[in-house]
């Protein structure tokens, strides 16, 4: 069986997210960032997703303790990650990307034409992508 835990950042769809993955077939539990690393991989974990949460990131300074436990898994895992929300935006941070406020906050879909030069959203079957709490990221990725 596929096991993927849901790390909890506060975020209140968190719950939502391992019961979906539940009906998928997969063995997902919610885990809190303070988990060891060796015990997420100790229980034959395939992928981690890393769950959102009502803060945003706009530096490592003066991180939550959950947001800094959290940033020390994205660091360490070489597991497979799906980021959502704040710590899709703590990951470009981890990795040395920065996050900036967009113009407009809002919440909910909203429709965003990809710009051609996106390789991943050029093949993308459909030209709307929905986005929640736009913030702009930009990373470099350094090994």
């Amino acid at each position: 069986m596929t096991v993927v835990p849901v790390i909890y950042v506060k975020g209140q769809y968190n719950h939502l997210i391992a019961r979906r993955l539940q009906e998928l077939g997969v063995d997902s539990h919610l885990m809190p960032p303070s988990t060891p690393l060796a015990k997420i991989e100790a229980m034959g974990a395939d992928a981690l997703v890393m769950g959102g949460g009502p803060q945003s990131v706009r530096s490592l300074d003066g991180l939550t303790k959950e947001l800094r436990d959290a940033s020390n898994l994205i660091r360490e895992t070489k597991l497979p990650m799906l980021c959502i929300c704040v710590t899709h935006q703590l990951m470009a941070t981890t990795f040395g990307g920065k996050t900036n406020l967009a113009r407009k906050p809002e919440f909910g879909p909203s429709p965003r034409s990809p710009r051609g030069s996106l390789t991943m959203t050029r093949s993308s079957p459909c030209p709307r992508i929905s986005r929640y709490w736009p913030v702009r990221t930009t990373a470099r990725y350094r090994r």
